[in-house]
Parts: structure tokens; sequence; C-alpha cells
């Protein structure tokens, strides 16, 4: 029988214990923060989180993706430490592949790109490429970029460490509480309904990821995301192949091996539609194993274990929202990451605990804005794959 909660009082109240959620309330305790409680509907990583590769990459095509993502390898290469636990974090870089000359300027725009904010990525050869990838198929490839920076971890384990770490600093980690209703009072929610009773919030915070636009029409609000499901899969374990995740924005897949041996991947549907849909699909097997297969023949007689699906909760410009909310004064929505929070979520937990504690946030979120949608500003990331 679940314990019920009722009248209880918290300076922030955070739904949703994905990575953004976990990541803002560390980041609030460890500025000063004092009463923070997460809400989990289902068990801690049920969401994206728990369901995604575990890449981390700088290699982006917009400035506001760029910025997050290097800030957030920043702490990323400090976190293990901070937390004292293992994450599997490990900068073994990767390298993106274009097929096409059109796509090869667009990487190489990329690269110039990401020079300006002094990422360290470059420009190879299909030869310079399978030195880095020994069994890579160089045949159709017309260059790679690749930045040794870039990174993998596990998604369970950082999730653990963070729930672990919160408790010890303080804070409270809820699951199997759903948040199904808001009590508001004029601009302000005053309590949160969940299955186990109501709590009462100075702030709130929707870090539900591709159930953000839920959480948003209970308050009165139409956020621009939405969910779509992407598939992934684990092979069997294998020696020790190559370091990077490899990708291709071309043909929507990417795969890495991870430290055990095996190869996780995963590649886009692109007559996928929105909604929830949880059932993987025989269309994925058969597309991911032929990519790969051309991409890395080597792989051919790999046997893939099993594969299940995950959401993107995605914006109409793959770019995140971390804002205010338009309509309730003490909601702030972190969302949209488009299948990339994980790996930005050191950063915007950084930034959207500093909006919590009322201070000023360490970059300029006006990028992140809801309203640049309302008012036309929507420039596409080219960098999403799968």
């Amino acid at each position: 029988m679940r314990m019920l909660i009722s009248n209880e009082k918290y300076d922030v109240i955070i739904i949703g214990a994905g990575s953004i959620g976990l990541m803002t309330a560390y980041h609030f305790l460890k500025m000063g923060g004092k009463s923070v409680i997460v809400l989990e509907k289902g068990y801690l990583g049920c969401g994206s989180t728990g369901r995604c590769g575990g890449g981390i990459r700088e290699q982006w095509g917009s400035p506001e993706n760029i910025i997050l993502a290097k800030k957030s390898i920043d702490i990323w290469e400090k976190l293990p430490k901070e937390l004292e636990d293992d994450l599997e974090f490990h900068q073994g870089g990767y390298l993106i592949l274009a097929f096409s000359e059109e796509e090869a300027e667009t990487l190489k725009q990329n690269v110039h790109l990401q020079h300006k904010f002094g990422i360290n990525s470059k420009i190879l050869t299909p030869e310079e490429a399978k030195e880095i990838v020994p069994i890579l198929n160089t045949s159709g490839i017309v260059l790679a970029t690749y930045n040794k920076r870039d990174a993998k971890a596990s998604p369970f384990r950082t999730l653990f460490a963070l729930k672990k770490k919160i408790e010890e600093m303080g804070g409270k980690v809820l699951t199997h509480t759903e948040v199904i209703g808001f009590k508001v009072k004029g601009k302000e929610v005053k309590e949160v309904i969940t299955t186990r009773g109501s709590l009462k919030a100075n702030l709130v915070v929707n870090a539900t990821g591709a159930w953000s636009k839920i959480i948003g029409k209970m308050l009165g609000e139409n956020l621009p995301v939405e969910p779509y499901r992407h598939e992934i899969m684990v092979t069997e374990r294998l020696s020790h192949l190559f370091d990077p995740m490899v990708i291709s924005f071309s043909k929507g897949i990417y795969f890495q091996q991870m430290p055990r041996g095996e190869i996780i991947g995963g590649i886009g549907n692109p007559e996928e539609k929105p909604g929830f849909f949880i059932q993987p699909t025989s269309w994925f097997p058969y597309h991911f194993a032929k990519t790969l297969i051309e991409i890395a023949p080597a792989l051919r007689h790999v046997r893939m274990l099993r594969h299940w699906t995950g959401y993107y909760e995605v914006t109409p410009d793959a770019k995140p929202i971390i804002d205010y909310s338009e309509v309730i004064n003490n909601v702030i929505h972190a969302t949209g990451f488009s299948g990339h929070g994980f790996m930005v979520s050191p950063m915007v937990g950084k930034i959207v605990a500093e909006m919590l504690l009322g201070k000023s946030p360490s970059i300029d979120i006006e990028p992140y804005s809801i309203r640049r949608f309302r008012e036309g500003r929507i420039v596409r990331e080219t960098g999403v794959v799968g």
C-alpha cells in the first residue's frame, strides 16, 4: 500500500524525475536551496532518460544547442567526482558522417560555427575517419567530422547517483506519484494534486519531457511540443572495436560500443507520426540492421538481443524551451529537447536552479523562450539524429 501525502509544503516541486528534473534538484540544493521534492509517476528511469543511448556531444548546428552542450560537458567532466559514483562517463568522441556533397557542406558550416564557440571539432577524410573507427566502410562517405571531447554516460547510473545525492542533501524523490491536476488561485499554483494526495508549492518545474504538453494543458497552456516514438536496440557483448559514437544525419542512424562491449544504437523512421506509441515495430530491426551493415560490414553477424522504444519531445525548431510559463507566474517549463535532454541536462539543471533561486541565469535564456514560436523566430536545428 502506498503512503499517502497531504498538505506538505515545499519551496520547489519538480515534476519528472528524468535527467532534467533530477539535475535541477541537485543544482538547486548545491546552490543553497532548502526544500525540494521531485515527483515521478513511474519508477526511476521509466521515461525518456532510461530509454536513451547515453550520448553527449558538442557538435551541433545552432548556437543554442552548442552553448548548452559545451557547458554541460564542462559539468559532466566533474560530475562523477561530485556525485561520488561511477557514471560510466567516457570521452571517446563523436564521428559524424556525410554521404553527399550537400551534407558535407552542412557539416563544414557546423564545424565553422562550433569553432566560434571554442569547440575543437575537425573535418576528416574518409581514410582518417577509418583510422578512428577501423570497422568503417568508407564507400560513399564524402567526409566526416570528429570531436574527441564528446562522450557517453550511463543514463541509469546517472539517475540513481543523482537521486542518492539529492536525498543526502535533504531533498526528496518520490516515485509512483503521478500529477493529475493543480489548484490554481489567480495566476499561481497553490497545490499540486497527485495520485497520493496534494502538495503545496511556492514554485513548480515542468520537466516531464514527452508528457510536458499534458502538464501544460492542466495549467491552461498549450506548449509547442509533440512526442515522437524512437526505437533503439542493444546487441550481444563484443571485444573492443571502436570508441566514438558514430552518427549520420542523412541516414538517421547512430551507434556506439558501451564499456561492457555491447553495441547500442537506433534509427529514426521518417514516416513516424506524433503520439504516444510505445509498441516496438517490425520496421526498426530491418532498417537498422540494413543501414548498420552498410556503414560497418564487420557487424553483419552480430546478434541483436532486444529493442525498445522511447520518446523525443520535439519542438518546431528542435531546440529546447527553458522559460517561465506565460499563464502561471510560479511555473517554469524545461522541455522540448528533441531527443537530447540527457546530454544537456547538467547545464539545463543549473539554469533552472538559478531561475528558482531568483539568480540571473548563467547564460542568456531568451533564445529558449516560448514566445519565439509565436513571434516566428524559428530556425531549425540541423543536427538531430535518429
